[in-house]
C-alpha cells in the first residue's frame, strides 16, 4: 500500500470482540506501507487489552515494510481504559519488522499502556531507522520486553521548527518529507521543494553550536543564535579576556535565503585585555563588569574625561571587580555630583583586584557619606600600585563622618590590601561639624589588613578625626605633607618635596 491517507473515524464497538483494531492494516502478512498517513481518530469500545496500533494491529508472519509513514490521529478508549496499545504497529508474531522515515504524533485518551512504536514477540527482530515520536505520544507505562523503548522522542518545537521534517527527509534528493516552517506544526509528506526543509548549522572549530531550518529559497525559521565567547569556547573561556565582534561567516543572517545545506562558521575577536580610549569604553567596561564580566582585564590608552556621568565599575554585591586594570600612567577625569547617594568611587567594589598606573582627577561633591578618589570598598587580595589621587570630594553629611578617602574608603573585614608607591593630592572638605569628624587620607575605615609602602600624601583636608594612611596600616617608607586625622608615617616640607629628598625616600 502507498500513497493513502486515511482520516475519519474508526470505531471498534464495545458489543464484539475487536482485538487489534488499527487506523490502516488490521492484520498483515508480507506488507509493505509506503507514504501512508494516518489522521483518523480510533474509538474502541471494550476496556482492557486491545492491542490496537495506529497503523497495523497484528503482524502474523513473514517481514514488514513501513516508509514514510505517519501516525497523526488518536486512539481512545471510549468505555474505560485500554491497553497494549502502539503508535504504529500493536502486535508482532515472527518475521523482520523495518520502518524508516516514519513519526508518530499522535493523542492517547483513556490509554493506561502504551508502547510509543510498536509492540512485538520477544525475539523478532526490528530495524529502525529515522523513527520519531512526539512528546505527547510517548509510552505510557511501557512494556520494555515487548520493544517499548524503540524509536527517538522529539518536541513539539521539533516538530514545528524543521528538525523532524529534516530528519524524515533523511538526505534524499527527490522530495519525501516537507513542511511551510511558520504555518504548519508538522511534517508532510509532499513533492513539493519549496516546501523542502533544509539545515543550517552554526559552527565553531568545526563543531555544531546552533542548528537552524529554513524552507528552499527562504530565510531560517525562528531568529538568529545568539552566542557569548562563553558559550563557544566552554573550558578554554579567559575570563580576563576581552571578547568581541561575534560574526558569521559571510555575513550570513537572518535575512539570508537557503537553498541548501549550509554550515556557517561563527568567529570573534578575542584581546587579552579591554582598552579604554573614550567615556563610552569606560561605561562599555563598567557595563561588562557590572553584567558578571568581573575578571575582565583592562588598560587605560588614553587619558579619558568621564564629566558629570556617574558611571562606576562593580556597582553590584555580586559583581565585585576581580580583573587587573592598568592605567598606563593616563588620568581619569571626573566631575560628579552625587546628590544623597552613598558610596561614589569610580571602582566601587573590587574583590581580589589589581590596580596599578592609574591617576584619578576631578572633583565628587555629595551631601552623603562613602566618597573615594579611586575605590570604595575592597574586598579579598587587592593590589594597587603606582597610583595617583587627585580627587577633590566635597561633602555636606550631617549624621557622622563623612568618609572621604583618597584610595580606598572601606578594607572590609578578612581583606587583605597591600597599597605600593602611590600618591593621594586632592582636597576633603566636610562642610558640617559632623562631617569633619571622619576621614582618611589613603583609607578611611580599614577592618582588615592593610599594608602601605613608599606612599605620599600631599593632599589637604579639614578633617578633625580619622588617620593619615589607615587603621591599624602596617607603613613603611610613608610620608605626608599634611595630616588627615591622627599623623602615620614621616612628616615631610615643601622643601623636601622640592629638593627631591622625598622622591630619593620613596624610591
Amino acid at each position: 500500500m502507498k500513497n493513502l491517507t486515511i482520516a475519519g473515524t474508526v470505531t471498534a464497538p464495545a458489543n464484539t470482540d475487536n482485538y487489534h483494531t488499527a487506523g490502516l492494516v488490521g492484520f498483515s502478512e508480507n506488507t509493505t506501507l509506503q507514504n501512508c498517513i494516518v489522521k483518523a481518530a480510533i474509538h474502541l469500545g471494550k476496556t482492557g487489552d486491545q492491542y490496537s496500533g495506529g497503523l497495523i494491529g497484528h503482524i502474523l508472519s513473514n517481514n514488514t515494510t513501513i516508509k514514510d509513514c505517519a501516525f497523526i490521529g488518536s486512539i481512545t478508549g471510549d468505555n474505560g481504559n485500554v491497553s497494549n496499545i502502539a503508535g504504529l504497529i500493536a502486535w508482532g508474531d515472527a518475521g523482520t519488522t523495518t520502518i524508516s522515515n516514519s513519526y508518530v504524533n499522535a493523542t492517547y485518551t483513556n490509554v493506561s499502556g502504551l508502547n510509543a512504536i510498536l509492540r512485538r514477540d520477544k525475539g523478532s527482530q526490528n530495524n529502525l531507522s529515522h523513527v520519531y515520536y512526539s512528546e505527547k505520544s510517548k509510552g505510557i507505562n511501557p512494556d520494555h520486553n515487548k520493544n517499548g523503548n524503540l524509536g527517538e522522542q522529539v518536541t513539539a518545537d521539533q516538530l514545528k521548527n524543521g528538525y523532524v521534517a529534516y530528519k524524515l527527509q533523511n538526505s534524499r534528493n527527490n522530495t519525501v518529507w516537507g513542511q511551510v516552517l511558520g504555518s504548519n506544526n508538522e511534517p508532510l509528506l509532499t513533492a513539493d521543494r519549496a516546501k523542502r526543509v533544509y539545515k543550517v548549522d552554526f559552527t565553531y572549530n568545526s563543531q555544531v553550536r546552533a542548528t537552524r531550518y529554513a524552507n528552499s529559497g527562504k530565510t531560517i525559521y525562528g531568529s538568529m543564535p545568539t552566542f557569548t565567547a562563553k558559550d563557544l569556547l566552554g573550558s578554554d573561556y579567559n575570563e580576563h579576556h576581552y571578547y568581541s565582534g561575534i560574526a558569521f561567516e559571510g555575513g550570513f543572517s537572518a535575512s539570508t535565503n537557503v537553498t541548501a545545506d549550509k554550515r556557517v562558521t561563527v568567529s570573534f575577536t578575542e584581546k587579552d585585555c579591554y582598552e579604554i580610549a573614550s567615556k563610552e569604553n569606560w561605561k562599555e567596561f563598567c557595563d561588562l563588569v557590572n553584567g558578571g564580566q568581573t575578571k575582565l582585564n583592562a588598560k587605560m590608552t588614553a587619558n579619558v574625561d568621564l564629566g558629570s556621568d556617574i558611571t562606576m565599575a562593580g556597582i553590584y554585591a555580586t559583581c565585585k571587580y576581580s580583573g587587573t586594570f592598568d592605567g598606563q600612567n593616563h588620568t581619569l577625569t571626573i566631575n560628579w555630583n552625587a546628590g544623597s547617594e552613598n558610596e561614589i568611587a569610580p571602582f566601587l567594589i573590587v574583590n581580589d583586584a589589581t590596580i596599578r598606573n592609574l591617576r584619578t582627577q576631578g572633583e565628587i561633591k555629595a551631601n552623603s557619606h562613602g566618597l573615594s578618589g579611586l575605590v570604595g570598598d575592597a574586598y579579598g587580595t587587592t593590589t594597587l600600585s603606582g597610583c595617583v589621587s587627585a580627587v577633590n570630594i566635597t561633602s555636606s553629611y550631617n549624621d557622622g563622618g563623612c568618609d572621604a578617602a583618597g584610595i580606598i574608603e572601606c578594607v572590609r573585614d578578612n581583606a587583605k590590601v597591600t597599597i605600593t608607591d602611590c600618591i593621594v593630592k586632592g582636597k576633603f572638605t566636610a562642610t558640617t561639624d559632623n562631617g569633619k569628624k571622619y576621614m582618611g587620607g589613603f583609607v578611611c575605615n580599614q577592618e582588615g589588613t592593610c599594608t602601605l609602602t613608599n606612599c605620599l600624601y600631599i593632599g589637604k583636608n579639614n578633617a578633625t578625626g580619622g588617620y593619615t594612611f589607615a587603621k591599624n596600616a602596617n607603613t613603611d617608607h610613608c610620608y605626608y605633607l599634611n595630616t588627615c586625622g591622627k599623623a602615620q608615617g614621616d612628616r615631610v616640607t615643601e622643601e623636601q618635596l622640592k629638593n627631591g629628598e622625598v622622591a630619593y625616600k620613596l624610591q
